[in-house]
């Protein structure tokens, strides 16, 4: 998915924490935990394509099933000092996980054991249609909440 989709997302997670005082600016919050695991793919900046699967090389170990283990245990050290935010952390993560799983090429298995990866976009109307569903909903979600 694209940061922008992903910005959505996080956006349309966020409406569900909106009455949370502890979590304010939710918003902001949001929308920075749900672009937080693509900064992994600032290591290969000089090597992106733009292109569908032109990014299939700038997905580490943290975007499949042990980044997700990760992500789950840094969120889990969030909620004893702050519960709301952890919960939001662990919301917008596993959105921006399953949407980079459900538009893409994934690996889940990379860093644990040699498994066949999965490519759930490979046609550009296909990706394209994924992105302007989650994208749109996720701003319904934002807006109307």
């Amino acid at each position: 998915m694209t940061s922008f989709t992903h910005a959505a997302v996080g956006l349309g997670v966020a409406s569900f924490f909106k009455e949370v005082p502890e979590v304010q600016p939710v918003y902001l919050y949001a929308v920075g935990f749900s672009l937080l695991p693509d900064l992994d793919h600032l290591l290969f900046l000089r090597t992106m394509k733009l292109k569908v699967g032109g990014m299939r090389h700038a997905r580490t170990f943290m975007h499949e099933l042990l980044g997700t283990a990760v992500w789950l245990a840094v969120g889990l050290c969030v909620m004893p000092f702050n519960f709301q935010l952890g919960c939001l952390f662990i919301a917008c993560l596993s959105a921006h996980l399953f949407c980079d799983f459900i538009n893409g090429y994934s690996e889940p298995f990379k860093r644990i054991r040699s498994a066949p990866g999965i490519d759930m976009g490979k046609s550009l109307p296909t990706r394209i249609a994924q992105e302007a569903l989650i994208g749109g909903l996720s701003l319904w979600l934002f807006f109307a909440g």
